[in-house]
C-alpha cells in the first residue's frame, strides 16, 4: 500500500523519487532526516507554472525569474546583507547626480574579466557593452516585443511617456503596404526604432557611421528626418558613451530608490540580436521564444530543458564571477501537485532542497513543529524560520466601472446603480466596518493561530498596502510613518464619550491586528448627516446600533429605499473551491446577513484558474481579491497602482466613470454620483505627485504616508485583507539562507550565484549561531561610511 501511494504521488508530481530515502530506507523519520547528508553542489527546486519567455526584456512573471535570474545578470545585485552592489554594471563615482535624476554606470569586471554573452551551449558571443543597455531600451519600448516591462521603463526615464505617445501615433500594420506580414512588420519596427533612437544620446561613438540610419529617410508613411524637431524630446532618456563604455539613465523625476530597481533583470542589457529588426525570426518577440533563441550573461546556462516537466541549469565556468558560484547544478521540477503537504513530502524524498511548512498543512505542521507556532520549541530541531520571499499584500479591489458602457443596449439600470453605490465612501466604510476579514485570512493562519482565542484576529491579517521592511530612514520603517500619520488622523480626535472605539493607536496597523472592523473613527468620518453622527456617538458600545446608523448613511448617499438592497458579485478563483472559497463565502455571507443591510455580496466562482483570468477581463464582477508585491524599494511601487490611471486601471475601471480634463488635468465624475469619488481621487493623486517629487528621504516617506492614509483609511479606495504566508515562515532547508538576500524588491532572491548549501539540516544551535553572525554582518555592512 505504501509503495502504491508513492507511485501515485510521483505520477501526480512528475518528480522522480527513485533512490530516495523513503523508498530505500522505509518511512522518513525525524532522526533519519536530521542525519541525512546531501550534495551541496546541487539545488533542487520547483516552479509553479511553465516559463512563459526566455527573454529578460519580455517577462515580469515571478515564476520565470526562478530561471532567468540565474541565466541573466541584472545591472546591480543585492548581497546577503541586503546591500546593493555591482552586477553587470558598476557605478561611476557614487553613481548619481545631486538630485538623483541621473544615474551613471560602467560595465563591471572581475580582476579584468568582463561579463560576456553566451549561447545555450556555452560559446562566448562577445562581451557585454554599454550599448547593450541601449539595446534593452530599444527592445522594451517597441510594442512588437510584447514586453511586460515597458511600463516600468516609461514610468522612470525622462520623456518615457512622450515616447510611448509618439509610438502610438505610428501607422498600424494594416496601413502599411507590403508583400507579406513579415515585410510590414520589418517596416513598422524600423519606424518604431527610429523614434526610439532619438531618445538615446550616443557620445564618443567608436564608429560614427554606425549611427547613420541606413534605411531611406523619406517614405509615404513616415518622415524620419523630422524626428528630433518640435514635439520630440528636449533631452535624452539614455546616454551612452561608447568609447568609455558607460551609460547614464536620465529620469523623469528624483528617484532615490532607482538602484533597487536595477536589481531586476527587467533592466538587464540585451544583445544585438534581440533588436536586429531586419531578422524578425531571431529578434523582437522571437528572441527568447525558447531557450536556444536567447543569449545569457549569468552564472548558469541551460542544461536539460523540458518546461512541461523540469528545467535544469548548469554552472557557467566562464562566467566572469564563476569563483563566487558554489552551487554547480540547479534542478527545477514542475510538480502538478503543489499542495504544501506534497512539497513537504518531496523534501522528505530529497527531491526538494527547501520546503516551507505551511499553516494550512496540519499534518506536516504537527509532525515538525507540534502545537503552537514557535520554531524555537518545535518538535523537530531541523526546522527554522526562513525568509521565503516577500508575501504580496492581498486586498479587496473594487470594480467601480462595472458594465459601464453608455452605448451598450444590454446595460440595465441596476448595473449603473451598483457603480453609483460602490462610488460612495459610506458603502466602502460599511463593508470594512461590518466585515470580519479574519474569517478568510484564518484559512492561511490556522496553525499559526492555534494558541489564540478563536475570536482573535488572524495572525496574517494586513492593514496596510505597502509591505513592511521595504524602505526605512535611520532605522524607522515606512510602516511606522503610516502609523504616525494614522495616529494623527484618528487617535487625537477621539471624543470623550465612553465606548467610542477609534483604534487610534498606530500599533493597530501591524499584521495580525484588525484596524478596520468596528473602527468608529473610520465610520464617523463617512457620516455626513449631523443627526446620524450624533446618534452614532451616543450609541457608545452598542455596535449593532452603530451598524444600523451607518447603513442609514449608505441609503441616504446612494438614494436607496428603506428596504432596497444592492447585490455585488465577488469573483472567486475556481481552483480554490475547496480551500479558500468556503471561507470567503462565510465572510461575505456573515456580512450580507447583517440586519437591514442594504449591501449583499455574492460569491461568483470561476471554473478554474484559466477561466478566472478570462472573467477578470470581462465586466461581470464588482469585487475580487488582488495582490501586489514591490518592484523597487519605494512606497510608490504600491501607491501608484491604485489611483486614477494606475496599474490596476483595467480592473478598477475608474476611467469609465470619471474623466480627466485635458486642459486642467482635473478629475470629474461622468455624473454627479461619481463627483465625490473624483474629488477624492484628485486629492490622492495630488498627494502622490507631491511625494514623488520629494528628494529628502524623511520628507518623502512622510508625504507617502499621508497619501496612503488618505487612500486606505480616510477614503478606503481598497481594503487590505491578508498575506498568505508570514514574512518569515517555518521551513526545512538545505540552503544557507544567510548567504542569500532577504529584500522585498528585485529578482536577486531567486539568483543562486553566491548562495551556499549545508550538507545537513542545521540544529537549533547552529541556526542561531549563523543568524547571529549574519545579523552582525548586516549591522557592519550598513554602518555609515566615515
Amino acid at each position: 500500500m505504501f509503495k502504491k501511494l508513492l507511485t501515485s504521488l510521483s505520477a501526480i508530481a512528475v518528480v522522480p523519487i527513485v533512490g530516495s530515502n523513503v523508498v530505500s530506507c522505509g518511512p522518513m523519520t525525524l532522526s533519519k532526516m536530521a542525519d541525512r547528508t546531501v550534495d551541496t553542489t546541487t539545488y533542487r527546486g520547483y516552479y509553479a507554472k511553465p516559463i512563459s519567455s526566455w527573454s529578460s526584456g519580455i517577462t515580469m512573471q515571478s515564476e520565470d525569474f526562478k530561471v532567468l535570474s540565474n541565466l541573466v545578470d541584472p545591472l546591480l545585485i543585492t548581497d546577503q546583507y541586503n546591500v546593493i552592489k555591482p552586477g553587470t554594471a558598476k557605478p561611476i563615482g557614487n553613481g548619481y547626480n545631486a538630485d538623483k535624476t541621473e544615474w551613471t554606470f560602467g560595465i563591471n569586471d572581475n580582476n579584468g574579466k568582463k561579463p560576456e554573452w553566451f549561447d545555450y551551449n556555452g560559446n562566448s558571443m562577445g562581451t557585454v557593452k554599454a550599448m547593450d543597455v541601449a539595446n534593452a531600451f530599444r527592445y522594451v519600448f517597441n510594442p512588437s516585443t510584447t514586453s511586460q516591462t515597458g511600463g516600468l521603463w516609461s514610468m522612470m526615464v525622462k520623456n518615457g511617456a512622450q515616447l510611448d505617445d509618439a509610438i502610438s501615433e505610428l501607422p498600424d500594420l494594416d496601413e502599411i503596404k507590403g508583400n507579406s506580414l513579415e515585410a510590414k512588420q520589418v517596416m513598422k519596427n524600423w519606424m518604431t526604432d527610429v523614434l526610439i533612437k532619438h531618445y538615446i544620446q550616443v557620445i564618443n561613438p567608436k564608429n560614427p557611421d554606425d549611427l547613420v540610419d541606413k534605411n531611406t529617410h523619406q517614405n509615404e508613411y513616415f518622415d524620419s528626418s523630422k524626428v528630433g524637431t518640435a514635439g520630440y524630446p528636449d533631452g535624452p532618456s539614455l546616454t551612452i558613451d561608447e568609447t568609455a563604455d558607460t551609460f547614464t539613465f536620465h529620469l523623469e523625476q528624483t528617484a532615490p530608490y532607482f538602484d533597487s530597481l536595477l536589481t531586476y533583470v527587467a533592466f538587464a542589457p540585451l544583445p544585438d540580436m534581440a533588436i536586429d529588426w531586419n531578422s524578425p525570426t531571431v529578434s523582437g518577440y522571437s528572441y527568447g521564444r525558447d531557450y536556444k533563441s536567447a543569449l545569457y550573461s549569468g552564472a548558469y546556462l541551460p542544461d536539460k530543458v523540458n518546461p512541461s516537466t523540469s528545467i535544469s541549469l548548469k554552472k557557467n565556468n566562464n562566467y566572469f564571477k564563476a569563483d563566487e558560484t558554489y552551487i554547480k547544478k540547479i534542478i527545477l521540477n514542475y510538480p502538478k501537485n503543489q499542495t504544501p503537504s506534497n512539497l513537504a513530502f518531496l523534501f522528505e524524498t530529497n527531491d526538494l532542497s527547501l520546503a516551507p511548512i505551511s499553516s494550512t498543512d496540519t499534518h506536516s505542521w504537527y509532525k515538525y513543529i507540534g502545537k503552537g507556532n514557535n520554531t524555537e520549541t518545535a518538535k523537530f530541531g531541523g526546522v527554522h524560520d526562513s525568509f521565503l520571499g516577500t508575501p504580496s499584500t492581498s486586498f479587496l479591489l473594487y470594480n467601480y466601472g462595472y458594465k459601464t458602457n453608455p452605448d451598450s443596449k444590454d446595460q440595465k439600470p441596476e448595473d449603473v446603480l451598483q457603480n453609483q453605490v460602490l462610488a460612495q465612501q459610506s458603502t466602502r466604510a460599511l463593508i470594512s466596518y461590518g466585515m470580519d476579514r479574519s474569517k478568510a485570512a484564518k484559512f492561511f493562519s490556522q496553525e499559526l493561530d492555534s494558541s489564540k482565542p478563536s475570536s482573535a484576529p488572524s495572525s496574517l491579517l494586513r492593514n496596510v498596502y505597502t509591505t513592511p521592511n521595504l524602505v526605512s530612514d535611520n532605522g524607522k520603517d515606512y510602516v511606522e510613518y503610516i502609523q504616525d500619520e494614522y495616529s494623527k488622523e484618528f487617535g487625537q480626535s477621539k471624543p470623550s464619550t465612553s465606548g467610542f472605539n477609534p483604534k487610534g493607536d498606530g500599533v493597530i496597523l501591524q499584521d495580525g491586528s484588525d484596524a478596520y472592523k468596528e473602527n468608529d473613527e473610520f465610520a464617523l468620518k463617512t457620516i455626513t448627516d449631523p443627526q446620524l453622527k450624533q446618534q452614532f456617538i451616543d450609541a457608545k458600545e452598542n455596535y449593532e446600533a452603530k451598524m444600523q446608523i451607518l447603513m442609514k448613511q449608505v441609503r441616504k448617499d446612494s438614494k436607496l429605499g428603506e428596504n432596497q438592497t444592492v447585490s455585488f458579485n465577488f469573483l472567486a478563483n475556481g481552483s480554490d473551491k475547496t480551500t479558500l472559497n468556503p471561507r470567503l463565502r462565510d465572510m461575505f455571507d456573515s456580512f450580507s446577513n447583517l440586519k437591514n443591510n442594504p449591501i449583499k455580496i455574492n460569491v461568483m466562482e470561476s471554473q478554474d484558474s484559466g477561466d478566472y483570468s478570462t472573467i477578470q477581463r470581462t465586466p461581470t464582477w464588482n469585487m475580487m481579491i488582488a495582490g501586489w508585491s514591490p518592484d523597487y524599494a519605494d512606497p510608490s511601487t504600491y501607491l501608484n497602482t491604485i489611483g486614477y490611471g494606475g496599474d490596476y486601471g483595467s480592473y478598477n475601471n475608474l476611467t469609465k466613470i470619471i474623466s480627466k480634463d485635458k486642459t486642467t488635468g482635473k478629475l470629474k465624475g461622468n455624473n454627479k454620483a461619481f463627483d465625490a469619488l473624483a474629488t477624492d481621487l484628485q486629492s490622492y493623486g495630488d498627494a502622490l505627485n507631491f511625494a514623488n517629487k520629494e528628494f529628502d528621504i524623511n520628507t518623502r516617506l512622510t508625504s507617502y504616508s499621508k497619501a496612503e492614509t488618505l487612500a486606505l483609511y480616510q477614503k478606503q479606495f481598497i481594503l487590505p485583507m491578508f498575506i498568505k504566508t508570514p514574512v518569515e515562515a517555518p521551513a526545512l532547508s538545505y540552503l544557507d539562507q544567510f548567504t542569500r538576500p532577504s529584500v522585498a524588491y528585485g529578482t536577486c532572491f531567486t539568483r543562486m550565484s553566491g548562495v551556499k548549501m549545508t550538507p545537513k539540516l542545521w540544529t537549533k544551535e547552529q541556526y542561531n549561531q549563523h543568524k547571529a553572525e549574519w545579523e552582525q554582518g548586516v549591522t557592519d555592512a550598513n554602518k555609515p561610511k566615515q
